[in-house]
């Protein structure tokens, strides 16, 4: 409270804060405030609370409070400095999202609304209407958000986003992607998970060609595939020419051949994740020449063979973390090659064990490597503890 005149940023979370606590925080001139998974607090406690704050917040978030029904979220409509706000597991009524976003004295840069309940489309409207100057938009988990209020309400207002995360939302179409590639013409991070990939898909690989400063391409846990995973791949690689993270994981490149990916690149990628996916030896070879940025790369339980290592130093000579886990066909011979890639700091073993000796070798030549990612099975112990010894004090051991 008054003791902390200074106290700036507040984030609680699973505490046993009530009434009283949310009267002394607003005595403190907060410029972010986090609260989630409170039991003890209600809708006059945080009303209170916001309008103790309201001249000095910039950041609110509110999640997952069981006790509140959304009523006092209206007070933020009065923060005059707010510009970002994130709602995520609360019961709102479109009402409030009125209230909220229509009567608002704010200007948001970034807006979280995930699992609201209580609302409908038209309470994503309102939402829509209140943050035209956005640059940063996460949606989630609202089975009632359709093509309607994602291209009516937000693709066709807030034309100055940057970053977007779409999660959960199972009835948008290819329409919605196709306006989505169209009007935000600014757009340099799209991430989405959950999603059907067969609906989506014609309006998800325009993308590359429409939004010519995206730079992160994210979609983990859609289900299903592409129609046609491996001509995806390559049109995105050919097409998203600034690309710089790609995260593809299970998708299913088991047709593809070293001449697959002729005439590509080199692309432009830092940052590669293509876990569970299924592709030969020779073509993830061939794919790898393609990209000779790469930073970060993660086959995770891909089929990964010894000759995928071999030439590994001399296609990616700048990569610092590269992640083998579940790489079953890899063996003692393939990771010496590893030691080869001289700027690499971070590496995930794969499970079939490295002996003591050979990561000593491998770490010896590869003289930045300082976080290891092992599994400490009973038989490993030997290992493992030859690793402690050697590197007691620099090296940092999963």
């Amino acid at each position: 409270g008054e003791h902390s005149p200074t106290l700036q940023v507040v984030s609680i979370t699973k505490c046993q804060v009530g009434e009283a606590g949310c009267v002394s925080l607003g005595k403190v001139p907060l410029r972010r405030l986090q609260l989630r998974d409170l039991d003890m607090v209600n809708d006059q406690h945080i009303q209170a609370l916001i309008e103790s704050v309201s001249k000095t917040l910039e950041e609110f978030q509110l999640e997952g409070v069981s006790n509140v029904e959304g009523d006092c979220l209206v007070a933020l409509s009065k923060c005059a400095k707010l510009s970002s706000l994130e709602l995520v597991s609360v019961y709102v009524s479109d009402q409030v999202l009125k209230e909220i976003f229509v009567n608002k004295t704010f200007v948001l840069s970034s807006l979280v609304l995930q699992s609201i309940y209580k609302a409908t489309e038209q309470g994503m409207l309102y939402a829509a209407q209140g943050s035209l100057r956005a640059r940063s938009l996460c949606l989630g988990a609202m089975d009632y958000m359709s093509d309607i209020s994602f291209i009516t309400g937000f693709m066709t207002s807030c034309m100055d986003i940057q970053t977007i995360e779409l999660y959960g939302l199972y009835k948008l179409t290819s329409d919605s992607f196709a306006t989505l590639a169209r009007n935000l013409t600014r757009l340099r991070s799209f991430k989405a998970g959950n999603m059907r990939l067969a609906t989506i898909e014609a309006g998800l690989l325009d993308l590359p060609r429409w939004c010519p400063h995206l730079r992160v391409l994210h979609l983990p846990g859609c289900h299903g595939s592409f129609s046609d995973p491996l001509a995806a791949v390559v049109k995105i690689l050919r097409e998203a020419a600034n690309l710089k993270e790609l995260y593809l994981p299970t998708c299913d490149l088991s047709r593809a051949t070293e001449s697959s990916f002729e005439g590509l690149g080199p692309c432009q990628l830092e940052v590669l994740n293509m876990d569970n996916s299924r592709i030969t030896s020779p073509a993830l070879i061939a794919l790898l020449k393609t990209v000779p940025q790469l930073r970060t790369l993660s086959l995770k339980d891909c089929p990964v063979t010894d000759a995928c290592l071999a030439d590994m130093p001399a296609t990616q000579p700048f990569l610092e973390c590269l992640s083998l886990e579940y790489c079953r066909q890899i063996t003692d011979a393939g990771l010496m090659h590893v030691g080869g890639l001289s700027r690499l700091h971070t590496l995930r073993c794969p499970p079939s064990v490295p002996s003591g000796p050979v990561l000593v070798s491998v770490m010896a030549r590869a003289p930045c490597l300082r976080r290891l990612t092992i599994n400490l099975d009973t038989h490993m112990q030997p290992a493992w503890i030859y690793i402690l010894e050697k590197y007691p004090e620099t090296l940092i051991v999963h």
